[in-house]
């Protein structure tokens, strides 16, 4: 999924220097995998790992400051998701530490 990186210019304080800073920026941290399934967006049937997505404010395009975390499997196909809860999350993710 291609994420769309907004940036805005403001002046520094004191000065002629102009700062880059922005918010967007996403990371993303695979755990492993955790079902088979059959995506609704694209239709195919594959192993979707379970994530945890976030999203950065940033700074001269270093993320610094986290302000989003979603909890979610991705079609390895077509990187649509499914969101989970945080307690749902935290399940899936003891039963990926309990097959290893």
């Amino acid at each position: 999924m291609k994420t769309v990186k907004w940036y805005n210019y403001q002046k520094g304080v004191g000065s002629d220097k102009k700062m880059l800073w922005g918010w967007g920026e996403e990371t993303n941290k695979d755990l492993g995998p955790i079902f088979q399934h059959e995506c609704d967006y694209c239709g195919s049937t594959g192993t979707w790992n379970l994530y945890i997505k976030r999203r950065w404010i940033s700074i001269y395009f270093i993320p610094v400051i986290p302000y989003k975390k979603i909890y979610c499997a991705i079609c390895p196909n077509c990187n649509s998701y499914i969101k989970f809860s945080k307690q749902e999350f935290k399940q899936m993710k003891l039963d990926i530490k309990s097959r290893v």
